[in-house]
């Protein structure tokens, strides 16, 4: 019974695994999937906000409220199903007023809570990313592996302990 048990917990914690990774790559892809604890990966994809941010480069927005945001700030919204990175220039209670550094003409109007995904925190190259991601799984199948072995193990061991006892 108790091997069963640990099977079974050994297949869910892969199962868990799984679902976190798919979930983590879907957020890179689809830019509006949910985010994990108010983190969201988003992909420049263009050169508006260059030199701090480059097209290509991952920025790392974290969901913060409107009236957490500063003037100055650079931030990630929708405009319909587009991602904008913007610069915060104006600052009222109904919201914020944004601005890419590379182009004269405003955002739209006044960007809410609903558009606003959350503030950029840092940005990295999109292969960073790839890299980090790859040694993530590599480290899931790593603990993956260990976990496997001490279960099995510890079930061979008990096995062998009933059989000399």
């Amino acid at each position: 019974m108790k091997d069963n048990g640990k099977k079974t917990l050994f297949i869910l914690l892969i199962i868990l695994i799984v679902i976190n990774l798919v979930l983590s790559i879907k957020n890179l892809i689809m830019p509006k999937s949910a985010s994990l604890f108010g983190i969201r990966a988003i992909i420049i994809n263009n050169d508006a906000m260059s030199p701090e941010y480059n097209k290509g480069q991952v920025a790392i927005a974290i969901k913060k409220d409107v009236s957490k945001i500063e003037i100055g700030d650079v931030i990630a919204y929708y405009e319909g199903d587009k991602v904008v990175t913007s610069r915060v220039i104006d600052k009222k209670d109904t919201g914020l007023r944004a601005k890419e550094d590379n182009n004269d003409v405003y955002d739209k109007q006044y960007i809410t809570n609903n558009e606003l995904i959350g503030k950029i925190e840092f940005s990295m190259p999109i292969v960073v990313m790839i890299i980090i991601i790859i040694l993530l799984i590599a480290f899931f199948i790593w603990i993956v592996i260990i976990l496997k072995n001490k279960i099995f193990l510890i079930s061979d061991d008990e096995k062998q302990k009933k059989k000399n006892a």
